[in-house]
């Protein structure tokens, strides 16, 4: 599933969401072309794999927000950029051509070993 963020309030339900279920957020530049290769991988995944929860903020759009985002999980704002979030925290980060459909899947495993070790 892919839903925009458009203000704080949509970025703190998705940071509760992440409590259910893993959530990643996209940073989009409507202005670079690799957001765009980067944003072609989204949508991809979003589409063939629903049970994914993908939030995107367009960042040239809404410049504040995607400072805030920055600020509350202290990850170093790039654009493009993709950040996986589980229960409220973010576990994992690509950005620029490290966004590929097989870093976004990728990041799952991760997750999920390290569940399995606990």
């Amino acid at each position: 599933m892919l839903k925009d963020l458009e203000n704080i309030a949509d970025f703190d339900k998705a940071l509760q969401d992440s409590r259910e279920t893993p959530v990643y957020i996209y940073k989009h530049s409507s202005s670079c072309n690799i957001s765009r290769g980067a944003w072609r991988a989204v949508q991809e995944l979003s589409e063939e794999k629903p049970e994914l929860q993908f939030r995107r903020i367009m960042v040239r759009e809404n410049r504040p927000l995607s400072t805030d985002i920055a600020q509350k999980l202290r990850v170093e704002h790039q654009s493009p950029q993709i950040i996986l979030i589980n229960n409220g925290v973010p576990i994992w980060s690509a950005t620029h051509y490290g966004i590929t459909r097989d870093t976004i899947m990728g990041a799952l495993k991760i997750l999920k070993s390290g569940e399995e070790e606990s």
